[in-house]
């Protein structure tokens, strides 16, 4: 009963940061805009582009990507035809959010738990994931990486470059494939100023 009840806490925050979640910020750092614009065709993305209220956006591709620190994860989840299962390889989607640095207020009591991170497709299929999910010191409690391997093998067309891997989730619904951006967002506050 305890678990159910944890499960609703968290998926109702979820339905919240989402609903609130700002796509356009003031002040997103200039670099940002280098990234191209998504047509949501779908198919296979050779890269993605890390952004939105950090310090140091960056484009990655396969090569940038398996020269990052490597995570190996097992994930079995519920698809709409079933089960998928494989063992993924890749970057902890927290590592990659430290080492662009996120943006935030000093000022703003853990401003940094007030940030989602919204990862989008090739066929602009997104979801969210609030940013003290990811945070070990806060939640963290499952790896969820930015894969480039199944099985020992790279992704093939139908998942990307990059996809999410989510062990912590039940279903798939958050196992993005096709990656072409993780953007950070601020969420806003109560009474909707800054």
């Amino acid at each position: 009963m305890r678990y159910v009840r944890l499960m609703l806490v968290v998926l109702g925050s979820l339905l919240v940061v989402a609903g609130q979640v700002v796509h356009a910020q003031e002040g997103t750092p200039a670099a940002d805009d280098e990234a191209p614009p998504v047509t949501c065709e779908g198919g296979y993305a050779p890269v993605f582009r890390l952004g939105g209220r950090v310090q140091f956006p960056k484009t990655f591709d396969l090569e940038a990507l398996s020269h990052e620190p490597l995570t190996t994860v097992q994930d079995f989840f519920l698809t709409g035809q079933g089960t998928d299962s494989g063992t993924f390889t890749g970057v902890l989607l927290w590592d990659l959010l430290q080492e662009a640095q996120v943006i935030t207020d000093p000022a703003q009591k853990n401003d940094l738990f007030r940030k989602a991170v919204l990862i989008t497709g090739s066929d602009c299929y997104e979801i969210v994931y609030a940013m003290g999910e990811l945070a070990p010191q806060l939640g963290g409690t499952h790896q969820v990486i930015v894969a480039f391997k199944r099985d020992d093998q790279l992704l093939g067309d139908r998942e990307g470059m990059a996809r999410i891997s989510n062990p912590g989730d039940k279903a798939g619904a958050r196992r993005v494939m096709n990656i072409v951006r993780i953007r950070v967002l601020d969420v806003q506050p109560p009474g909707g100023q800054p």
